[in-house]
């Protein structure tokens, strides 16, 4: 449909209008024992979220909610986290929004 530059007619006004964003991160990474996992808080998570370590999917992931996510996959994943050395762990939600690199390290 075609409006003409000239028309001044009826619109809608609206006030008052506000955008509420959690920002997508990672807080803290704590690893939990037998089985091996790790905690993850943080905001913004989506059910469908994926965890990477040094850009390799993790296991298996556990959505708890927007702020935790469990890192799940025994010894599979502690092979990922080499004793001492710092890995770069991220969250990936199912959007393609992506956290920072969160180091840690065993």
């Amino acid at each position: 449909q075609n409006i003409p530059q000239s028309f001044t007619g009826y619109g809608v006004r609206l006030d008052k209008i506000s955008i509420v964003t959690t920002s997508l991160s990672i807080a803290s990474v704590s690893k939990i024992g037998s089985p091996f996992r790790l905690n993850l808080t943080g905001g913004g998570f989506l059910p469908g979220a994926w965890v990477y370590i040094n850009g390799a999917r993790v296991p298996g992931v556990a959505y708890k909610g927007p702020s935790n996510l469990k890192a799940k996959g025994g010894a599979a994943l502690k092979a990922m986290l080499p004793f001492g050395q710092p890995v770069c762990i991220t969250v990936m939600n199912p959007n393609g929004g992506t956290t920072p690199c969160f180091t840690y390290t065993r």
